[in-house]
């Protein structure tokens, strides 16, 4: 079986953070970075979304920053899954599996969802 790898990232336009996902090995996390850290304390926190074998591909993974650069979100399929508030440093996640949001519609209402 060929193994199935998807990283895709956005740094905010200061370019000191960045939001990754990346899904290698059956597992998928979203990662919040620091781009200005020396050496390997890159990763500020992680996100866990989702493990075994998955039924969405790269070009479905979009990773944005809300309009003020304060809140980068993961979005599957233009649906979100995941937030990291960096202003207040507060994390937000549904998981892939779940059908129910534990991400407020404050945050959501954050992102421009047109990915067109």
């Amino acid at each position: 079986m060929e193994s199935i790898e998807i990283f895709a990232c956005n740094a905010r336009q200061s370019g000191d953070l960045a939001g990754v996902f990346e899904y290698t090995d059956d597992a998928g996390y979203f990662y919040l970075y620091s781009t200005d850290c020396k050496g390997e304390d890159k990763v500020v926190d992680a996100i866990f979304i989702v493990s075994g074998k998955i039924d969405f591909s790269e070009d479905e993974i979009n990773v944005v920053w809300s309009k003020d650069e304060l809140m980068v979100a993961l979005f599957i399929r233009e649906k979100i899954y995941a937030v990291f508030d960096v202003g207040s440093k507060i994390c937000y996640c549904e998981k892939f599996s779940k059908k129910h949001s534990h991400i407020p519609d404050q945050i959501k209402n954050s992102f421009d969802f047109s990915f067109k």
